[in-house]
């Protein structure tokens, strides 16, 4: 009975707090919620509601490992709540981990179908993926279960902005304003269609507004980053070089946990070169077994974040022959056996060809759940960090061909550094200007040694070149790797607008070629004389002029 009485005080004490907490996240204050819950349990208090807002917090603010710890330990006391594996999917998707987080809220699905938060996080990992449909369909699916949910109308405006349908970008916008006037992802999406529409003067009032807001700083990054595109569209370089730099200090404040060691990346990738220098004359090419499933002509599309391939990828895709997947990387895992290390390289070289065969197999099932019954004639397989895994690709795939892509320098590398990618230990780089001029010298030092090296099929593709002779240029595309010109390949504009694009560039593909980006650099010379030793070596191996 004595104990009973003791712990009485204890347990009213959690449920008032419990209770205070509850009204603070009523009332959208995250902030005050977390100093009540936070005060609660570093006094020894336990609740799982303490540990999700804690939680919820901590992911906010980029402490995802901790995050990760509160949420885990809070499904310790409430094992079926699918709120807290909600929290989960919600720290791993701030990651980069989408895959794994739809994989968890399957789960909070299966315990409660009818949660709008559930709906509306798969909509989010969707869209991180560039799945803008099933982004769209889950967005969707959150409304129609609370038809007010403010957010998943700004997703919708997000995802219509990225694919570059500023019309339903501005619907969806207005429509979640007109709920909350502050809400930050529909107000970029909104600023993004001004911009496109000719106005970035009142996208530029309408994002100084919102950065003078309390806003959290992935949002202050997101509407930095856009500030500085309709600074950029007024010719205001200055200006809006101020404003991506801002906008990438504040990313990068926010994904601390991705931040690799200094110069680690770099360094990496420069021990790999020197690495594949050591082993000059060592390839030959191997008679690989084609696996049933592989497709007819393999084609790599290996290139740098900025060097504007997604206009090729959209060429080649209006061949009705031709499958593309935008951006996956199905090579992660095998490079990171293959590439990486001292004597990855020696491993490599040495690997049988059932070895090998092995990893074939799991690439083409890779490629085939993710296009179903489609017949693979011919596969293009894009992604920038494919650069590096030339060797990898040289001993996996001797039949291959690869399509290297060039642009200046100059304009690669401050295009990589004002756009925001998916955030990996590799794009972590490139939201520095030093940075990201590094990173592309040390890639380039792999790629031109593959090039120079291997037994690989290669042919150079100019961006410059393109814009400048398309027939030609795509003509010389479809002679190296096996298809036809067709008529329709120069309307790739029409294919962008009917599919979903994976790519930062899709409101630039909608609207045909993009030439506007072409020496681009001249606006932010001044800003890139810091970087230019590190370029000056690639703009003149690739033959462009020096000013």
């Amino acid at each position: 009975m004595a104990e009973t009485t003791s712990t009485r005080p204890a347990e009213q004490t959690l449920d008032r707090i419990v209770e205070q907490v509850t009204r603070a996240m009523r009332a959208l204050n995250l902030n005050d919620a977390y100093r009540i819950a936070q005060s609660a349990i570093d006094s020894g208090l336990e609740h799982p509601l303490l540990l999700k807002v804690q939680g919820l917090w901590l992911q906010e603010n980029g402490k995802y490992q901790d995050a990760l710890r509160a949420f885990h330990h809070a499904r310790t006391l409430a094992p079926e709540d699918p709120m807290i594996l909600n929290g989960i999917a919600g720290t791993l998707s701030a990651q980069g981990e989408n895959d794994a987080a739809l994989k968890i809220l399957d789960v909070a699905l299966e315990m409660a179908p009818d949660i709008a938060t559930t709906s509306y996080l798969r909509g989010w990992c969707f869209d991180a993926l560039g799945d803008a449909q099933n982004a769209r369909k889950a967005y969707e699916r959150t409304l129609s279960l609370r038809p007010n949910h403010t957010q998943a109308m700004a997703g919708l405006a997000a995802v219509a902005a990225r694919v570059g349908d500023f019309d339903a970008a501005k619907a969806n916008a207005e429509r979640a304003l007109t709920f909350d006037p502050r809400e930050p992802t529909a107000t970029v999406a909104l600023a993004m269609a001004e911009i496109s529409g000719g106005h970035p003067a009142i996208a530029e009032t309408r994002l100084g507004k919102l950065l003078q807001s309390p806003i959290s700083e992935k949002a202050r990054a997101l509407a930095l980053s856009v500030l500085g595109d309709a600074l950029d569209a007024q010719d205001r370089a200055k200006d809006a070089f101020e404003a991506y730099k801002s906008g990438n200090a504040s990313l990068r404040a926010v994904q601390q946990d991705f931040a690799p060691p200094p110069n680690a990346v770099v360094q990496s990738l420069l021990d790999l070169a020197a690495n594949l220098k050591a082993t000059s004359g060592q390839w030959s090419a191997p008679v690989a077994k084609r696996p049933a499933q592989a497709a007819q002509t393999h084609v790599f599309l290996v290139d740098f974040p900025g060097s504007e391939t997604a206009e090729l990828e959209q060429v080649l895709a209006s061949n009705p022959h031709v499958i593309t997947l935008g951006e996956a990387d199905l090579l992660r895992e095998a490079a990171q056996t293959y590439l990486v290390g001292p004597d990855a390289i020696a491993g490599l070289l040495s690997a049988s060809e059932s070895e090998l065969d092995a990893v074939r197999e799991i690439y083409w099932q890779s490629v085939q759940a993710k296009i179903g019954d489609r017949k693979l004639d011919v596969f293009v397989d894009k992604h920038p960090l494919n650069m590096t895994k030339l060797p990898l690709i040289a001993r996996l795939f001797p039949d291959a061909r690869v399509l290297f892509a060039i642009r200046d320098p100059r304009d690669v590398v401050f295009s990589s550094f004002r756009r925001h990618f998916q955030t990996r230990a590799f794009t972590f780089e490139l939201l520095t200007l030093d940075g990201a001029a590094r990173l592309y010298d040390a890639t380039m030092r792999i790629g031109e040694w593959s090039r120079e090296n291997l037994p690989l099929a290669c042919h150079s593709h100019s961006h410059e070149k393109m814009v400048a002779d398309f027939s030609g240029q795509i003509d010389a595309v479809c002679k190296f790797i096996g298809i036809g010109w067709m008529d329709n390949m120069r309307d790739f504009a029409k294919t962008a607008a009917e599919h979903d694009i994976a790519s930062l560039s899709a409101p630039q593909l909608r609207r045909g070629l993009y030439a506007e980006g072409v020496g681009r650099w001249r606006h932010y010379a001044a800003q890139l004389e810091p970087v230019m030793p590190i370029l000056a070596p690639w703009i003149k191996k690739f033959d462009y002029p020096q000013s």
